[in-house]
């Protein structure tokens, strides 16, 4: 069950965001309230902080559950079937959803910019390499990519650091930054 987050800890969330980036997310990219205590609770319960991005992006509860788009495949009796798929339609729409989360993300101290950005670029050069036509797939890869192989790559650099404590990347008091960044 979500806890929603005081007035005080949402304005606390958005004055971190305006001393590392100089202002205030703009109003596509702001994350609501929810979307912020979604996102903290996940990381203060232990939880990979994954944003699905069919229900989370600009403009919070009046997107949510709206985003599909349609793939085609061909079946085992070789002929095409076009399906809904729930999440963004294309990588613009899935940048939207990013911007929103990455402004949520440096505003309660996930991850810096750089990182981010990071595995934006990264993601973007996926899709530009496989090209529009595998969109269902980048959209299936960047999912995994942030439902697991985050966790798997948490474990594996709480592992390294558990056995040997100065060994970087893994700064407990920021972990998902070197773990996104390798991700990435």
């Amino acid at each position: 069950v979500l806890q929603p987050m005081t007035l005080h800890d949402v304005n606390a969330a958005f004055e971190a965001y305006r001393e590392l980036r100089g202002d205030l997310p703009a109003a596509d990219v702001e994350p609501t309230a929810d979307q912020l205590g979604a996102l903290r609770q996940k990381i203060h319960e232990g939880l990979v902080p994954y944003a699905d991005f069919a229900v989370w992006g600009p403009y919070g509860s009046r997107i949510e559950k709206r985003m599909k788009f349609r793939s085609s495949f061909l079946d085992v009796g070789g002929e095409w079937k076009t399906i809904e798929v729930p999440g963004p339609a294309s990588f613009e729409v899935w940048e939207e959803c990013w911007e929103v989360f990455q402004a949520a993300a440096i505003a309660d101290g996930l991850a810096t910019q750089a990182t981010l950005a990071m595995y934006s670029a990264e993601f973007k050069s996926r899709v530009r390499d496989f090209g529009a036509g595998c969109w269902q797939l980048c959209v299936e890869a960047d999912v995994i990519a942030r439902s697991e192989q985050l966790v798997l790559e948490h474990a594996k650099q709480l592992a390294l650091f558990s056995a040997s404590p100065k060994s970087p990347p893994f700064d407990p008091n920021r972990p998902w930054e070197s773990v996104i960044r390798a991700v990435a």
